[in-house]
């Protein structure tokens, strides 16, 4: 099977934690398998990723953390 380049946006990704951030995690690493990743995530998420990432690497995953400005997230709050 072709490797394919994938671009995909896991708000929450975080190893070793449950629901949501772990299903997030836990689909990006499957498709890393066997296609080519890219992920957007977000900056908080980066220290458990990159821990996670030194002790048992992933291939074809790569990681871009983003957050919006603060002006933006001060238009969620309503």
């Amino acid at each position: 099977m072709r490797r394919l380049r994938v671009l995909m946006s896991a708000y929450a990704c975080a190893p070793r934690r449950g629901s949501e951030p772990g299903a997030g995690w836990g689909f990006v690493r499957s498709m890393a398998e066997h296609h080519d990743v890219w992920v957007i995530t977000r900056r908080k998420n980066q220290p458990e990723i990159e821990k996670e990432l030194a002790h048992d690497g992933a291939r074809g995953l790569h990681l871009v953390y983003y957050d919006f400005p603060q002006w933006v997230l001060a238009l969620k709050k309503g």
